[in-house]
């Protein structure tokens, strides 16, 4: 065991309908039994993991854990890399899911079980065990301006972020997949298809879009495997868009999102890709690992092996 090694855990109490919160104590002693100095901080509101984590980093902090859902996450990810750009120093993460989805730790086959991450985590910190992943960066034309984000797992334009906009407005709408299915039938009321031009790798297309998934992970959606092929750390995104898709072929294709295999409908097509712009006629929802970040138009760019993850 590594003496005296420090761990910044940053919490988001209300995660898991307050599950994250209750299991803080536990977590903070098998870290301390451990010899593990574990120094914890809680959210309160939406934006407060990117404020933690940034001043952890300045503190010196070079270790975390995160105690909450693929959005307390994605929070933590950008505020580590407010100050400290990709490519100059690789920050260690390790994922304690308590969330709505836990989509990222799906895609890093990390244990959905908070406890049992807990475990996982520290015994990849005693080791110095972590797997470097890809990411992504992105950047959002809103009506409020331009926003970059970076994210881990998936982002995206369309329907995706419609749901994701549902699930931030209803708060009480509840957790895993019967949670994501309820926001997809109340989104489809409101997303529509429009005319956009895709840019993969600067090679534009004219389509008729509904929503295109910009994948580095596999999961999203509480497990909706929206990019079967993905690998999180071969430095490529895997891409795919619907093409023109009416609401009711979406309901009768729904679980086929689970399986991976709406990938083989007509209406959707696949890439890989580096980069991809997209700049849809009207204004699409956006999400990111599961945040919703208005209605704009998007580009994004892989950042290889840019992030450590811990995993045993």
């Amino acid at each position: 065991m590594i003496p005296k090694m420090k761990a910044h855990v940053i919490i988001n109490p209300a995660a898991g309908q307050g599950q994250a919160s209750r299991l803080w104590p536990a977590i903070e002693a098998l870290l301390q039994a451990a010899g593990v100095v574990a120094q914890g901080t809680f959210t309160q509101g939406r934006g407060d993991g990117i404020i933690l984590a940034h001043q952890a980093w300045l503190a010196g902090a070079r270790h975390f854990l995160v105690l909450g859902g693929d959005g307390t996450i994605n929070e933590a990810i950008n505020g580590l890399f407010q100050e400290n750009k990709v490519g100059l120093e690789i920050p260690t993460v390790g994922l304690i899911p308590c969330g709505t989805g836990s989509d990222l730790a799906r895609s890093l086959g990390i244990a959905r079980d908070p406890m049992t991450a807990a475990n996982q985590a520290l015994q990849a910190l005693k080791t110095g065990t972590r797997r470097v992943i890809d990411m992504g960066w992105m950047a959002n034309q809103t009506r409020d301006g331009r926003a970059e984000r970076y994210f881990a797992n998936v982002a995206g334009l369309g329907l995706d972020g419609a749901v994701t906009r549902w699930m931030a407005m209803k708060g009480g709408a509840g957790r895993g997949k019967l949670a994501y299915l309820r926001a997809l039938f109340a989104a489809l009321k409101e997303n529509c298809n429009t005319e956009a031009i895709v840019s993969i790798d600067d090679q534009p297309h004219r389509v008729f879009l509904n929503s295109i998934f910009v994948c580095n992970g596999n999961f999203f959606g509480s497990g909706m495997r929206v990019s079967p092929t993905a690998v999180i750390d071969d430095g490529w995104f895997d891409v795919a868009w619907l093409e023109n898709v009416a609401w009711w072929e979406v309901i009768w294709n729904a679980m086929s999102l689970y399986s991976g295999t709406y990938v083989r409908h007509p209406k959707v097509k696949c890439f890989r890709a580096k980069s991809v712009k997209v700049e849809p006629g009207q204004p699409m929802p956006i999400e990111a690992d599961g945040e919703w970040l208005k209605n704009g138009a998007s580009q994004f760019r892989i950042l290889p092996k840019a992030l450590g993850i811990l995993v045993s």
